[in-house]
């Protein structure tokens, strides 16, 4: 069989709005963060109604629509969200508003509540960049990249060597980045 007829077959069998849906609960999942326990382990994200609710965030965020993605995120944690992940999402809500302050403080309650929080250190780096304290914003995201070694930190801890003046360091930062 070809690939058109495979393709087409699944078209036959009406699959969109299961993949749709799929990609839908990836595309959240990613855009939520990842509670982790202490160990390192994924911890429980809560119930499906919270879910649905966080992902109903993310989307009124993406649509400018902030006071509503406060409202879907207060939402999830009354029907049993992880109150990590509900923090993580106000974080965003607020770093997005400019109300850095009250951003960090959402995100400091991540980490008082789950330390290895994926995401959360290098959103505390955003807020500290954002400050123009780059310092500061070396120290979070070389916590992000403790808590999970990947591209995204050191992405972050490139630009702000830079703008530290120290190309050296932003060009070593870059390059394992890209490794």
């Amino acid at each position: 069989m070809s690939d058109v007829g495979v393709i087409g077959s699944l078209a036959d069998r009406n699959w969109r709005p299961f993949l749709v849906g799929l990609f839908g609960l990836v595309t959240m999942l990613s855009a939520v963060g990842c509670s982790k326990d202490r160990s390192g382990e994924v911890a429980s994200v809560g119930t499906v109604a919270g879910l649905r609710y966080l992902n109903a965030s993310v989307a009124a965020s993406d649509r400018g629509e902030f006071l509503a993605a406060m409202a879907y995120a207060d939402s999830a944690l009354a029907v049993g969200a992880a109150p990590s992940d509900v923090q993580f999402r106000k974080g965003r809500i607020l770093f997005d508003l400019g109300r850095l302050d009250e951003a960090e403080a959402a995100y400091l309650n991540v980490v008082r509540e789950t330390p290895a929080y994926v995401g959360v250190w290098h959103n505390l780096g955003n807020v500290s960049y954002r400050r123009n304290q780059f310092r500061e914003a070396l120290t979070r995201y070389g916590r992000e990249y403790d808590v999970s070694p990947a591209a995204r930190p050191l992405h972050a801890l490139g630009g702000t060597y830079a703008e530290l003046g120290v190309a050296d360091s932003a060009y070593a930062a870059f390059r394992r980045a890209i490794e």
